[in-house]
């Protein structure tokens, strides 16, 4: 079952050229999703807006770390939550 904050939660975009990136909040909950949007690897930086705290990858359980560059390959897609 999806999160409420997936569903239904307050979106916030933010302006990446090669990756479509953006967060939704809802009460306590909020996600992150970001999916490279072109046929190459695309290495990328943590928009300093959501650079605080902890993030997980709901999809590998996996710590995402803010201010580390991240690699998504060619349409590739990441979903994490935000873990307090």
């Amino acid at each position: 079952m999806l999160p409420d904050a997936a569903r239904r939660g307050n979106l916030v975009s933010y302006p990446y050229t090669d990756v479509c990136i953006f967060t939704r909040t809802a009460g306590t909950e909020e996600i992150l999703v970001m999916v490279n949007v072109r046929n190459s690897a695309v290495t990328f930086d943590f928009p300093p807006a959501v650079a605080a705290g902890r993030w997980e990858n709901i999809m590998d359980k996996s710590g995402l770390i803010p201010g580390n560059a991240i690699t998504l390959e060619p349409y590739a897609y990441i979903i994490g939550n935000r873990v307090n």
